[in-house]
């Protein structure tokens, strides 16, 4: 158990907010669909690292996950995404496929006053071992170019898109879960070259006291 706490604490044993510990793991609430942001960035090349892991003890839909992270506007008010979903224990997932681990970049079809909802440009199902079992760090490394993206995992590249559109001056990068226990460490956003920073470490709005 964690000494002290900082940014938004659990209540009453369930995560209310995202908060960080003196280690500066980066927790997210357990319920609901929830998001952080990590920088908007006024460049179309960038890179977004961050080692993730689910917590399958504290899963309220018993040890599934459902990941995101904002990566790109289309405009002001639309967004791409990457998600990471593992729905293996969803009792409305009947058949094997529907039960497949998923990466995924996905659009923002309505924008995001209006309820949002979102379509996938291109889905892969992960590989056996891949990415299937909570309680395990792994490293997630996305990277945008222009109107690319590629995504590795565990060094691993599980995604290519091409062709995003966007009409946007800035991006606005953000993680977010969906009734997902998890857990953020070496958060980063900078250039490609890695030489400007955009953000590291934990987000402002959960900052650890100096």
């Amino acid at each position: 158990m964690c000494a002290a706490l900082f940014g938004q604490q659990p209540q009453n044993g369930n995560a209310g907010g995202w908060y960080a510990d003196r280690e500066e793991v980066l927790h997210s609430p357990a319920s609901g669909v929830q998001s952080v942001s990590l920088a908007s960035v006024e460049a179309d090349q960038y890179v977004i690292t961050t080692d993730v892991k689910w917590l399958a003890g504290q899963q309220p839909n018993g040890g599934d996950a459902d990941i995101c992270v904002d990566i790109k506007n289309i405009s002001d008010n639309q967004k791409y995404r990457f998600r990471l979903q593992n729905p293996q224990n969803d009792p409305a997932a009947q058949t094997t496929a529907a039960k497949a681990v998923t990466f995924a970049i996905e659009k923002e079809t309505t924008v995001a006053s209006s309820g949002g909802r979102w379509e996938p440009v291109v889905s892969v199902v992960a590989k056996p071992g891949q990415a299937d079992k909570a309680d395990t760090w792994h490293n997630l490394f996305i990277t945008v170019s222009g109107k690319n993206v590629s995504v590795k995992w565990d060094d691993a590249v599980v995604l290519t898109c091409s062709g995003l559109e966007s009409t946007a001056t800035k991006n606005d990068v953000a993680l977010g879960t969906s009734h997902t226990a998890a857990q953020y460490k070496n958060v980063q956003v900078s250039s490609i070259d890695r030489f400007l920073v955009y953000m590291s470490g934990i987000p402002e709005t959960v900052a650890i006291p100096k």
